[in-house]
């Protein structure tokens, strides 16, 4: 109170303006309530003078009239008071005042919303423009019955008037044609909108919708009735209120309804000139009011509407800036960006940063700025919005080096900050758009390290083969194929791992790398059984070792570790030597020296940890020739020399061992029925390590006996405060090895039984997944699937952990597919499918499995497009999967489908500096022969 003039206007319309801004998320009584009072407002300010505070409340009032879903008006309401802002805004110019106060600028940038909501519509679903469709003509409708009543209220009085004038006779005057002119029009008006409005929505499937065609086309019959109806005799005077044609009110609004169902052809041409001229007037805010309060979102709304109507027309729009001015303008918006910046007031930093660049996007400071942005939005962990920038940096400057560097610095951040997410996403940016670039091998390959150091192999090698097949020629090349090949020696692929060995051995110099890819190459032809090829390369590696000035050691480090990887050599030399039997002239030659070169290992290398295992497998060899005296000696000399080792105490082990190493199985076999005559002489713990052993070479029968003696031993125990936990242990872990066993050899009854054992004796067992897996996998077999889905209940209610949710919802998925619910095991893989979790090998391989399953099964309901999108995500994420060839046959059929049958509904689609972290140690050669 007290407050007039100029102030009071203003404080009018910015409440008007703070009323608005509170709209969002207010239910629907409290919304209406504030439009209410903004527009009683804008009102109070509008019958005054025509000032600044008269075009801001133009603006307020338009934009109450949005809120309320009449944007017709809204546009009406601004155009009829464009030349008037016009005048205000070359007023404000012509007094000195900076042109930013300017709403003239509000009112174009509100008029480029309104045509790009409109055109936006005009490209949406059927239902949407249907809905909007109705609603313009519901208000054609409420304005056609307001003419009507106009027309019935000044007929009635026209008609009394002609009654004393004719005293009871219509005089002739009354009866002229354009006395009748405005009945013909309304009726002529709603039966053109009447058939218009029926044929447009009559192709339009939404029960709805058609629903609220039929009521509305039975008011307009009934509209049309009581025109027809009425006493029309004395006509009615003829004025603007009762007139009608194509530019009145009404007729506009139904012409706009109509726009909204024309072809798809005519409604793109219109959504082009409305984004054209939504495109004009924020260019024109944009170029002419740098630094007001529209300009930063007239910026962006300029970039969306030129891409826009390219994407619409297939042609680049091109608009020359006018106005050197915002150089200047944005270049100190931007200084002041960087002096927040530089003091940690990362908002108000954002807030310039948005100004200038909003301004003057290409300026010389802009990759400065957008670097430091995304350093803003790092420090306030808004990572949505970095995303954005870092997208935007990477399209708009993928030519500019600086740009490369910033986008280098914001993924250093976050690697410090171990937020693997978004250092991978800012890196896969920055790889994308800067192929190039320096550092690009060198992100690849510290990618490939932090996979690795996960033990994620297979997605660690998705990096190195990036860099294999992009930087050939840079110093990561070898060191990428090197940990390819150790990949798929890791994960037991030992085919693919002795090629890349192969590749990598072709192109590295001598060094201890090569040395111990040598040695892997020629570990995975042992371990593929190629013993021949095996020991020429662990000749050839002897004999680059043995030399004294060995060109495979520098230092006193690479001495230590070639040490160790002649061992290894030499001890697999002679193993290679034991296993090659063929020509058969030459297979006791070969034992021979195979049992010397044991006997020379040990003489040479007493220390080595592989001595042990040379004289066992020495023994072995010995009783496989049948020198069983010999082969005693052996074995007693194995105890005596290193008892501490396991192979020491457990000589019968051993040599059932090296006897299952050098493919002696009868022999083998033979000394384990020694070893179960004389049970009572070995703990319980020797027959569980040999079911394991057995186990591992597939030998069920043995495997299944040595299980069993490791059971009846456990169990006739006398348990004591000191053992009795070790045999529970041995009693969980010997019933879980007779399930395996016998669930392998196809004794899945006996199976089951030992695994209820476990489960019923042990329920809190850290087997507890494990054996329900199992046990559940026989109950498929068994046709007892009802038994089947209980077990993976238990584990549905227990687990918290994703991969054994996963694994629970494929085995889930197998027995419902076996069983004929062939929908309910598609929901189960779609499951997988939907979470899209490959963040690690475990997830990947459980995806992969789900789509592999999922896609069989939309191919036999004939859901063509649903393959093909399985198919797609499959191919794009496993290209070199397993399963690629089956992929690509599954991908024609469901080609084929499709070009014969109607497309299915959709399902979810997929959804992804120097190395820091140092690689695991190097696994060691050998591995198969020492479990």
């Amino acid at each position: 109170s007290g407050v007039e003039g100029p102030l009071k206007r203003q404080l009018i319309v910015e409440q008007a303006e703070m009323l608005l801004k509170a709209l969002p998320g207010l239910p629907a009584e409290q919304r209406n309530g504030l439009l209410g009072l903004a527009e009683t407002n804008c009102a109070d300010v509008l019958w005054g003078e025509i000032d600044v505070w008269f075009g801001r409340s133009i603006i307020a009032l338009a934009n109450v009239r949005i809120a309320l879903g009449k944007r017709d008006e809204a546009m009406s309401l601004l155009q009829d008071n464009m030349r008037v802002l016009k005048k205000l805004d070359e007023a404000i110019r012509e007094s000195g005042t900076d042109p930013a106060e300017s709403p003239y600028a509000g009112a174009r940038a509100l008029l480029g919303s309104i045509n790009v909501q409109e055109a936006d519509i005009l490209l949406d679903t059927d239902a949407r423009r249907g809905n909007e469709a109705l609603q313009c003509f519901e208000r054609a409708f409420n304005e056609y019955s307001n003419v009507w009543s106009v027309i019935v209220k000044m007929s009635r009085k026209d008609a009394l008037a002609a009654e004393r004038e004719g005293k009871g006779v219509v005089p002739a005057s009354y009866k002229t044609p354009e006395r009748q002119k405005p009945f013909s029009d309304i009726d002529a008006e709603l039966a053109w909108f009447s058939e218009r409005a029926q044929n447009s929505l009559s192709g339009l499937q939404d029960a709805a919708i058609q629903e609220k065609t039929r009521d509305l086309l039975r008011r307009l019959a009934g509209l049309r009735e009581e025109i027809r109806a009425y006493p029309k005799e004395a006509g009615v005077t003829p004025t603007s209120d009762v007139s009608l044609d194509k530019n009145s009110r009404p007729h506009r609004l139904a012409e706009k309804g109509l726009k909204l169902l024309a072809s798809a052809e005519q409604r793109k041409a219109d959504a082009i000139e409305l984004y054209a001229s939504a495109l004009q007037n924020y260019y024109g805010v944009f170029a002419n009011y740098p630094g007001s309060d529209w300009s930063a979102t007239a910026g962006e709304r300029v970039d969306f509407l030129k891409e826009k109507l390219k994407e619409l027309t297939g042609k680049e729009v091109l608009i020359e800036a006018k106005d050197s001015t915002k150089q200047k303008i944005a270049a100190v918006t931007l200084r002041e960006g960087h002096n927040f910046f530089s003091r940690k007031e990362y908002h108000k930093a954002i807030e310039k940063y948005m100004d200038g660049l909003a301004d003057c996007p290409e300026g010389p400071e802009a990759i400065v700025a957008l670097s430091n942005l995304m350093e803003c939005y790092a420090a306030l962990k808004d990572e949505l919005r970095l995303k954005v920038s870092a997208e935007y940096v990477g399209e708009r400057f993928s030519s500019v080096p600086e740009a490369a560097q910033a986008l280098l610095r914001v993924g250093r951040i976050f690697f410090e900050a171990k937020n693997r997410e978004m250092y991978k996403y800012v890196y896969e940016v920055y790889l994308r758009r800067f192929p190039g670039h320096d550092s690009a091998p060198v992100i690849l390959y510290m990618l490939g390290e932090q996979q690795w150091a996960a033990e994620d192999y297979e997605g660690a090698r998705e990096y190195y083969n990036r860099i294999i097949e992009q930087y050939p020629k840079t110093t990561y090349y070898l060191k990428a194929l090197n940990r390819i090949g150790w990949s798929h020696y890791l994960r037991k692929e030992y085919e693919k791992a002795a090629e890349i060995f192969r590749r990598y051995e072709q192109q590295s110099v001598p060094g201890p790398d090569k040395a111990q890819a040598k040695l892997c190459m020629a570990d995975s032809l042992r371990q593929t059984g190629k013993f021949t090829d095996a020991l020429a390369n662990y000749e050839e590696l002897i004999k680059w070792l043995s030399q004294k000035e060995s060109p495979f050691a520098t230092s006193k480090e690479e001495l230590a570790k070639n040490q160790e990887i002649l061992e290894q050599a030499l001890f697999f030399q002679a193993y290679c030597l034991s296993r090659i039997d063929q020509p058969q002239d030459r297979a006791d030659a070969n034992r021979d020296a195979a049992i010397g070169l044991f006997r020379k290992f040990v003489e040479e290398h007493p220390q080595s940890p592989l001595s042990p295992l040379a004289i066992s497998s020495m023994g072995a060899v010995l009783m496989a020739a049948g020198r069983s005296e010999e082969a005693a000696e052996a074995y007693r000399d194995l105890a005596a020399r290193y008892p501490n080792s396991e192979a020491g105490q457990n000589a019968r082990f051993a040599m059932i061992r090296s006897l299952l190493d050098i493919g002696h199985d009868a022999k083998a076999a033979a000394v384990f029925a020694d070893m179960t005559r004389e049970a009572d002489k070995y703990p319980p713990e020797q027959f569980l390590k040999l079911g394991q052993l057995f186990l591992d070479k597939e030998n069920w029968d043995s495997a299944q006996s040595a299980f069993e003696k490791a059971l009846a031993r456990a169990r006739s125990a006398s348990p004591t405060p000191d053992n009795a936990k070790t045999l529970a242990d041995i009693e969980q872990r010997a019933l879980i090895g007779l399930g395996r066993a016998r669930y392998a050899s196809g004794q899945y009854e006996r199976a089951a039984e030992a695994l209820n054992d476990l489960i019923t004796k042990f329920p809190r067992s850290g087997l507890f997944y494990e054996a329900r897996f199992l046990l559940g996998r026989a109950y498929k077999e068994l046709k007892r699937t009802a038994e089947a889905k209980e077990i993976l209940k238990d584990v549905f209610a227990r687990a918290a952990d994703r991969h054994l949710i996963d694994k629970a919802t494929l085995e889930l998925a197998a027995i419902q597919e076996a069983t004929g619910e062939t929908g309910e095991a598609l929901a189960s893989y779609q499951r997988i499918v939907l979470l899209g979790n490959v963040s690690d090998a475990e997830s990947r391989a459980a995806y992969e499995a789900a789509l592999v399953g999922s896609i069989p099964l939309f191919i036999q309901a004939e859901k063509w497009e649903d393959a093909l999108r399985n198919c797609s995500i499959y191919i794009s994420m496993f290209p070199k999967g397993e399963h690629i060839a089956k992929v690509m046959s599954w991908k024609s059929r469901a080609t084929q489908g499709m070009s014969s049958t109607k497309p299915a509904s959709p399902s979810p689609a997929a959804p992804g500096s120097q190395s820091e972290a140092a690689p695991p140690a190097q696994a060691r050669a050998g591995d198969k022969s020492e479990n």
